[in-house]
């Protein structure tokens, strides 16, 4: 506004000095014209002042109007600012919850910039794609309070933790058969439930194990039994025929903050699913008390024979 302000006061003066100029020369003309002409002069000297005082005005007015458009772009770009600020807010405050991701988090974007402008369209949209997928996936963990393993390794290092973050008990129903658990990958899967049993005695381990009568006889299914009931796991075996179909579940409780759930699926794949859901875990609690009390009954008890002595 300053430089607008000097700009007026130059025009302005030169307005002055034409009309200066004009003036002598009608002096001058008055002491050598007729009347007639000096009407004519004064006519003119009154069209010029007029022209110049319009000049001056809409140069003024257009230096204002500049101004005025320069400041309205300022402004529009502050409010973008202001508003850009706000979107990033949450984006922001988020991060700053969950300090040990936001590295790997700015990562991912200068990642995805980074291949979107040195990398091919193909690359850059698998590159996306991929990041959606996981989005979703980090959604639904969000929302449901789930997790599904993607792999067996994946399981045996989500066990690890899950083992880990266990203080007062882990307590397990196997449902999915003697043909699945004798195979070498469940004698490792075993294996880790063992080992943590060893080493943490305080802990209280338990296992039931739904057998049909005859897989109760195969030398291989004593084996597995007794190594567990060796590593100071409570053990059990009920005969699956004299179970209610709804607590044939194969689940894991670790305290009673974590779940574990095993599921068939087609084929030999069985899925399977982290879960902190409140209600899931009361629900198999309640399973897993109702099956231990299965335990007692001489009839549906397969293991041990001194069924009622074993009970925690």
């Amino acid at each position: 506004m300053a430089k607008s302000d000097s700009r007026s006061r130059e025009l302005i003066g030169y307005g002055a000095g034409v009309l200066v100029a004009v003036a002598l020369t009608l002096v001058g003309t008055q002491l050598h014209s007729s009347s007639a002409e000096l009407k004519f002069v004064a006519s003119l000297e009154g069209l010029l002042v007029a022209l110049i005082v319009a000049l001056v005005v809409r140069i003024i007015d257009g230096e204002n109007k500049a101004a005025a458009a320069a400041l309205s772009t300022e402004q529009r770009i502050m409010d973008r600012i202001h508003d850009l600020e706000e979107e990033a807010l949450p984006f922001v405050s988020g991060l700053a919850s969950v300090p040990a991701i936001a590295g790997d988090i700015q990562v991912i974007v200068e990642s995805a910039a980074s291949t979107k402008e040195n990398h091919s369209d193909f690359l850059s949209a698998r590159l996306n794609h991929r990041i959606q997928e996981f989005k979703a996936e980090v959604i639904r963990m969000a929302d449901e309070g789930t997790f599904k393993c993607e792999t067996r390794d994946e399981e045996f290092g989500l066990i690890s933790g899950a083992l880990n973050s266990a203080h007062e008990s882990v307590r397990a129903v196997a449902a999915l058969g003697y043909e699945r658990w004798n195979q070498p990958e469940w004698f490792e899967y075993f294996g880790w439930y063992i080992d943590h049993a060893k080493r943490h005695p305080e802990i209280r381990h338990s296992r039931i194990f739904l057998l049909r009568r005859e897989e109760a006889l195969i030398p291989e299914m004593i084996r597995i039994l007794e190594r567990h009931e060796a590593a100071g796991i409570h053990t059990f075996a009920l005969d699956i025929e004299k179970v209610d179909s709804r607590l044939d579940h194969a689940v894991v409780l670790f305290d009673e903050k974590l779940l574990v759930q095993h599921v068939e699926r087609k084929g030999s794949h069985v899925e399977v699913t982290f879960t902190d859901v409140a209600d899931e875990i009361s629900v198999s609690t309640r399973h897993f008390d109702a099956l231990l009390r299965f335990c007692e009954s001489e009839s549906a008890c397969l293991w041990p024979k001194q069924q009622q002595s074993r009970i925690p």
